[in-house]
C-alpha cells in the first residue's frame, strides 16, 4: 500500500506542478492550490465554486485533478484493478501532461 501512497503523492504534486505553470495565464488559478489539493468534501464553498468554474472551463489543472481522482478510484474498486489501471494510465498519457506523465 505504500506503494499507492508515494504515487498518490506524485500525482498530486504533478496537479501543483501544473497549477503553477498556468497561474500566470489563468487568473482563477491565483490563490488556489488547496482548492486543486483538497477532496470535495473538504473544500470551502468559496473553494468549490471556483473549483466547478475550473472545471467547467476545462482547464489543465482541471484534467489533472481528474486523472487523480481516476488514480484514486482505481484503488477503491480492487476486484477490477488491473483494467482501472490500465484505462486510467491511458486515459493520464493521451492527456499529455508533462508534470504528470
Amino acid at each position: 500500500m505504500l506503494g499507492i501512497t508515494v504515487n498518490f503523492r506524485i500525482v498530486s504534486a504533478g496537479i501543483d506542478a501544473t497549477r503553477r505553470k498556468k497561474v500566470k495565464t489563468q487568473a482563477l488559478l491565483k490563490n488556489q492550490k488547496y482548492t486543486v489539493l483538497k477532496n470535495q468534501e473538504n473544500r470551502t464553498q468559496q473553494q468549490q465554486k471556483k473549483f466547478e468554474q475550473m472545471l467547467k472551463d476545462n482547464l489543465l489543472t482541471a484534467q489533472a485533478w481528474r486523472i487523480r481522482e481516476n488514480f484514486k478510484y482505481l484503488f477503491q474498486h480492487t476486484q477490477s484493478v488491473e483494467l482501472h489501471y490500465k484505462l486510467w494510465k491511458e486515459d493520464a498519457l493521451e492527456r499529455s501532461i508533462p508534470a504528470i506523465n
